[in-house]
């Protein structure tokens, strides 16, 4: 890579189909440190800070995963953490989650799938975590991927089967991780207390 400022696809620019990029991981490794840079398929994606509502839930749902993980000796990280999925695939997803037994692949970053994905999504990157970064965790193997959507007041919980996700859906309003036994969540309770905090 060059000295010169890299050219950034901005996440309101992804087209449908991202084509592949020509960067690399020791790309990615040259840009300065705390830099909201992805690198997706070899495209690096810039975006710009989170919104307060955005960091309002984040904060909220990390706090909640955080006290279900402490019940096994699991770990939930907040944004920004890079996951490396490929030479030319690290993402920053906004919670990662991994079980006792997965905690080995997260060092100086997280190597390969974790167990648990989380991204909310805002106005400018639907398409990126509903298409590009979809795609992406199916490819990859990361069995459980939660989309939070703000606007809806609403969870997606998308469980990998055969390669593809499909929807898993709550029982009334508590939603119950098939494959994490202390993931659970009352989806009422929580969308309550984002309003309490935003009022």
């Amino acid at each position: 890579m060059s000295t010169a400022t890299p050219p950034f696809h901005y996440l309101a620019e992804l087209p449908p189909t991202l084509e592949p990029g020509a960067y690399t991981f020791d790309d990615y490794m040259q840009l300065p440190e705390g830099e909201p840079v992805e690198l997706i398929r070899g495209n690096l994606v810039m975006s710009p800070a989170p919104q307060i509502d955005h960091q309002v839930v984040l904060s909220e749902l990390h706090s909640h995963l955080r006290t279900c993980a402490a019940k096994v000796n699991a770990l939930a990280l907040f944004a920004p953490v890079d996951v490396r999925f490929a030479n030319d695939t690290v993402v920053q997803p906004d919670i990662v989650y991994l079980a006792d037994r997965k905690r080995g692949i997260g060092q100086a970053r997280v190597e390969g799938a974790p167990d648990l994905l989380v991204e909310v999504v805002s106005p400018f990157n639907k398409s990126r975590d509903r298409k590009h970064k979809l795609a992406i965790y199916a490819e990859y193997g990361v069995p459980e991927y939660w989309i939070v959507d703000i606007t809806q007041r609403e969870i997606t919980y998308l469980i990998l089967k055969a390669g593809e996700y499909s929807i898993q859906v709550p029982k009334a309003t508590v939603y119950q991780s098939p494959q994490l036994a202390e993931v659970t969540i009352d989806e009422a309770e929580f969308w309550n207390r984002i309003a309490e905090l935003s009022s």
